[in-house]
C-alpha cells in the first residue's frame, strides 16, 4: 500500500520531473513520488522550471535561488485545498510562481512576474503578505484580504467574512459571503472595473459613503435587498448605474445580485436560490465552484424529510434547530455520531457533491471524523500495561481466525464466540481462553472501528491484532518514521524522546515526533500509546450508505418490523399531500422513520410505505429482504472523501451495480485507504474509479476529538 497517498489531481499527477515532499518522507530520499523527502526548511531553486508536490499536512519552507531564472515557472502543488497547508517565504523575484490545491497560511517575498493561484484557500489565520506584481486567483476561497501588490484579479473565487476596500481590482464572478463591503463614493460605484463585472453578495454588510458603520441590507427577496442598496446609495447622493439585459430593463447595479439566503455554510450556493437563478440565466457561476447544493436540514422536528432530526439515531450528540453539538469535554478523548434519516436523491441517481459545513474548533483537535490523519493499520509499540484478562470457563468458541506466525513460545489465536449470551472477543493461548471486550467481535466494534487499538501481553512480549493475525509489537523507535502520542484513557499521556517531552493534550498540540538515527528508546507515561504512522488517510471522511433501489413492496397495512427504516412514498409524484401516522407522529411524503417495537401505523391519503433497510444492516443476518439485496449495492456504511465522490466497482466494470470490497468485505470508495493506491497504480495495476451512484442515501456524521485512540 502507498503510505503517502498521492491523489490523482490533474494539475500535478504524472509530472515526471517534480520533487515530492511528505511528512512521512525521508531526509536522504530521492525526492520521487515513491521516495519523497520529508519536510525541509530550505528548498534551493535552480534557473530552470521546477515543480514541487507537497503531501498532506502543514509545511514551512524557505525558497532560495542559485541563479537567475527570469520568467521561468515555479509550480507548487498540494493534495487539495483542505489537505495541504503551506507557509512559504521566497527570497528573490526570479520565478513565476503557480500554486494549486492547497491552503495558504502565509506567503511572503518578491515576485515581479506575478503569482497565480488555483483551487486554494487563503487561511483565516493568514499572517502576512508582501508580494510585488500581480495576483491572479481562480476558483479560490479567501478568508482574508490583507493582500498587497500592484493589482489583484479574482476570477470565480469566493471571499468569506472579509472587509473589502481594495478599489478597482478585477474580481469577475466573485462571490462575497458574510463580508463587509465599503462603497466610498459614486466614482467608485461607476468605475468600469466595479459596475461592469458580475458579482454576488450574500448576507453582506455595506458601508456606503459617510455611513458610520457597515450594516446588512434589508429584504427577503433579491429585488427587496437590491432596492435597499439603491435607496442607501441614493441617500448618499450617489448615481447608481443601470443595465438592460436578460429581460431586465434599467436595473440598478444590474450585474450585481444581492441576497440574504442563498448560501449554505460559508460559501456553497444553494440550488434554486436567488444567486443561482441569476447566474444560470446568464450562463455563469459565482464563486469557487460551479456546483450548487441542496442543504440537508437539521431540525428539532422528528418528522422532517431528508434531515438530521430529533429522532435520528445518535450517541453523545445534542441536536436543536440548525445545530448539532458534541456532548461532553472536548479536551479529552471524546466521540459522538448522528445518522440522518433516509434521503431520496430526487431521481438524479448520482451524488455530485457532499460538503459538511461546520464551525468546529479544528485547530483544537475537534473535527468531523478527526481520525482523518491516520490510517487503520497502525503498529502499536510499548508504553501500555494491559494484560489479557484472567482465564474463564464457559465460552463457546467459533472457528479460530488465524494463528500468529510470530507469537512465541505459544501461538495466540484470536477467536469470536459466545459467553453468557453475549458476543465475545477472545484470545486463546495454548488450551486457555482469555476474555476481552465483551460485545465486540474480532473485526470491528459497534461503530465499525477496527479493533487495532489494544496491546496484549504474553510471556512479557507485546502483541497487537492487525485485522487478520497477531503481530509482535516493536519496542524501539525507527529513524525517519513519524510517531504520534495517544492516551489509553481520558487522561493526558506523555512521552519523552531524544530529550523532548511530547503530550497527547490538545492544549499543547505537541503530540507528533520523528524518529532519529541512533535514538531508539523513549520514556512513556503509564497510559501512553505510541503509534507509528504507516498508512495515511489524507482527508476527513464522511460515512454514508447509498443504494440504487429499495424493496418495491407497497406497504399499506399490517405490522412494521422493529429496527427497519421506512420511507413514506406518494402514490404519484403529482400528489405529495399524503401522510403516515406512526407512534404518535405524522410523517409527510418523502420523509422516513425508524420503526421501534410499535408495529401499527395509519395511512392518510394517497401514499404508502416502503421498507428500506435495517439500522444495523448485516447481509449475513438479513431475514426480510435476502433475495432483494443479493446481487446489488447493499446498505453498508462506506467512508468517502467529500472532495472526491468516486468508488471502485466489482470486476472494475461500469456495468456492475455494486462497489468493490476489500478482504474484509468493506466497500472501497474515496475514503478507503486502498482507494488512491489502487487508482494510481501504486501496487502495480491501476483500477478505474466511477462516480458514486444511487437513489436512496443515509449519512452518518462522526464528531470526535483529536485524541480518539
Amino acid at each position: 500500500m502507498d503510505k503517502y497517498g498521492w491523489r490523482d489531481i490533474d494539475s500535478f499527477f504524472g509530472l515526471s520531473e517534480a520533487t515530492y515532499y511528505s511528512k512521512l518522507g525521508r531526509a536522504n530520499a530521492t525526492g520521487s513520488a515513491s521516495d519523497p523527502y520529508n519536510e525541509r526548511k530550505v528548498i534551493t531553486l535552480s534557473a530552470n522550471r521546477q515543480d514541487f508536490v507537497f503531501g498532506t499536512g502543514e509545511y514551512n519552507c524557505l525558497l532560495t535561488h542559485t541563479a537567475s531564472g527570469n520568467g521561468n515557472n515555479l509550480g507548487v502543488y498540494g493534495q487539495g485545498k483542505e489537505l495541504t497547508t503551506l507557509s512559504l517565504v521566497k527570497t528573490k523575484d526570479w520565478q513565476m510562481p503557480y500554486f494549486s490545491d492547497m491552503r495558504i497560511k502565509s506567503l511572503s517575498g518578491n515576485s515581479t512576474y506575478g503569482n497565480t493561484f488555483r483551487n486554494c484557500i487563503f487561511d483565516k489565520n493568514y499572517t502576512s503578505w508582501y508580494v510585488n506584481g500581480m495576483l491572479i486567483a481562480t476558483n479560490c476561497i479567501f478568508y482574508t484580504l490583507s493582500l498587497a501588490g500592484t493589482s489583484q484579479t479574482f476570477v470565480q473565487s469566493t471571499c468569506v467574512d472579509v472587509t473589502y476596500t481594495n478599489v478597482y481590482n478585477v474580481h469577475s464572478c466573485a462571490l462575497f459571503s458574510k463580508c463587509n463591503i465599503v462603497i466610498p463614493d459614486s466614482t467608485f460605484l461607476n468605475n468600469n472595473n466595479v459596475k461592469n463585472y458580475y458579482e454576488a453578495f450574500n448576507n453582506c454588510k455595506f458601508q456606503i459613503g459617510t455611513e458610520p458603520e457597515a450594516t446588512l441590507l434589508v429584504g427577503n427577496t433579491a429585488d427587496e435587498v437590491r432596492q435597499n442598496f439603491v435607496d442607501r446609495c441614493t441617500a448618499q447622493g450617489f448615481t447608481v448605474p443601470a443595465y438592460t439585459e436578460y429581460g431586465g430593463t434599467n436595473v440598478p447595479m444590474g450585474r450585481w445580485i444581492f441576497s440574504n439566503n442563498s448560501i449554505a455554510g460559508d460559501y456553497d450556493v444553494i440550488e434554486g436560490s436567488d444567486i443561482d437563478a441569476f447566474a444560470k440565466q446568464r450562463g455563469i457561476y459565482f464563486g469557487y465552484s460551479s456546483q450548487t447544493v441542496k442543504p440537508i436540514a437539521i431540525s428539532a422536528d422528528g418528522t422532517a424529510a431528508a434531515s438530521f432530526n430529533a429522532d435520528s439515531p445518535k450517541e453523545n450528540i445534542s441536536l436543536s434547530d440548525n445545530s448539532i453539538t458534541l456532548d461532553g469535554d472536548t479536551t479529552i478523548r471524546n466521540e459522538g455520531y448522528i445518522d440522518s434519516n433516509i434521503i431520496w436523491l430526487g431521481g438524479l441517481r448520482k451524488l455530485n457533491m457532499l460538503n459538511i459545513s461546520h464551525n468546529l474548533p479544528v485547530d483544537s483537535g475537534v473535527a468531523v471524523d478527526s481520525t482523518f490523519a491516520f490510517g487503520h493499520k497502525l503498529d502499536k509499540i510499548d508504553g501500555v500495561n494491559e494484560s489479557l484478562n484472567q482465564p474463564f470457563d464457559g465460552i463457546t468458541v467459533a472457528v479460530p481466525v488465524q494463528m500468529s506466525t510470530t507469537a512465541t513460545p505459544e501461538a495466540i489465536v484470536f477467536c469470536k464466540g459466545m459467553f453468557a449470551g453475549q458476543n465475545t472477543f477472545a484470545a486463546k493461548v495454548g488450551d486457555t481462553y482469555y476474555n476481552n471486550w465483551v460485545g465486540r467481535d474480532n473485526y470491528a466494534d459497534g461503530n465499525g472501528k477496527p479493533l487495532t487499538d489494544r496491546l496484549f501481553v504474553h510471556n512479557d512480549q507485546k502483541y497487537y491484532w492487525d485485522g487478520s493475525k497477531m503481530i509482535e509489537a516493536n519496542t524501539s523507535i525507527e529513524p525517519d518514521t513519524m510517531y504520534i502520542v495517544r492516551s489509553d484513557d481520558n487522561n493526558e499521556a506523555t512521552v519523552t524522546y531524544n530529550g523532548t517531552a511530547y503530550s497527547s493534550s490538545l492544549a499543547t498540540r505537541n503530540n507528533v515526533f520523528m524518529g532519529v538515527s541512533g535514538v531508539e528508546s523513549f520514556t512513556p507515561s503509564s497510559n501512553a500509546v505510541i503509534l507509528p504512522v504507516r498508512d495515511v488517510i489524507n482527508y476527513q471522511t464522511v460515512q454514508l450508505r447509498i443504494v440504487e433501489s429499495i424493496p418495491g413492496d407497497k406497504i399499506t397495512s399490517g405490522s412494521l418490523s422493529s429496527g427497519y427504516w421506512y420511507f413514506v412514498t406518494p402514490d404519484s409524484m403529482g400528489d405529495t399531500s399524503g401522510t403516515v401516522t406512526y407512534n404518535g407522529k405524522t410523517y409527510p411524503c418523502l420523509s422516513s422513520f425508524l420503526a421501534t417495537d410499535t408495529t401499527a401505523f395509519t395511512i392518510n391519503g394517497a401514499c404508502h410505505l416502503r421498507r428500506c433497510w435495517n439500522q444495523d444492516f448485516d447481509f449475513g443476518m438479513e431475514t426480510q429482504d435476502v433475495e432483494f439485496w443479493a446481487d446489488k449495492q447493499k446498505p453498508y456504511w462506506v467512508d468517502i472523501n467529500p472532495d472526491d465522490l468516486r468508488c471502485m466497482h466489482k470486476n472494475n466494470s461500469p456495468s456492475v451495480n455494486e462497489m468493490k470490497t476489500d478482504d474484509k468485505g468493506n466497500y472501497i470508495a474515496s475514503g478507503h485507504p486502498l482507494f488512491y493506491p489502487e487508482l494510481t497504480g501504486v501496487n502495480g495495476i491501476k483500477s478505474p474509479a466511477f462516480g458514486i451512484m444511487g437513489a436512496f442515501m443515509q449519512i452518518r456524521i462522526i464528531i470526535s476529538t483529536l485524541n480518539t485512540m
